[in-house]
């Protein structure tokens, strides 16, 4: 009975330590340099972009919807034709973060650096 007893024990606890570390942990949050990153790499240099030694840097404001695409994207420049360029390369992209929520603003700097 006491073999039996303590099976049982030892069983209930090897399932319980099981569940208690989870193989699967749950999404870190997204930094804002991983997202610049993933911004940057749906973007190619824009042309009208003056090539500088140093590179440029552009504001990027959007909102992430709950299908995870990038809405209502903003470049923040004087320059309309480096924002439409850039608006056009971005709409309907998907942008994977972590507990994302529809009403908040991000606003990221992305470089660019010249070859």
């Amino acid at each position: 009975m006491k073999t039996l007893v303590s099976s049982l024990i030892l069983a209930g606890a090897i399932s319980l330590n099981a569940f208690s570390n989870p193989t699967n942990p749950a999404k870190k949050a997204i930094t804002q340099t991983d997202v610049s990153r993933r911004l940057s790499s749906y973007i190619t240099y824009p042309a009208s972009l003056p090539k500088t030694p140093n590179g440029s840097v552009v504001m990027i404001q959007f909102k992430v919807g709950t299908d995870n695409r990038l809405r209502q994207l903003a470049v923040l420049s004087p320059d309309t034709k480096l924002n439409d360029d850039l608006v056009r390369q971005l709409t309907g992209r998907k942008l994977a973060m972590a507990n994302a929520n529809p009403d908040q603003v991000h606003t990221i700097r992305v470089h660019f650096q010249t070859d």
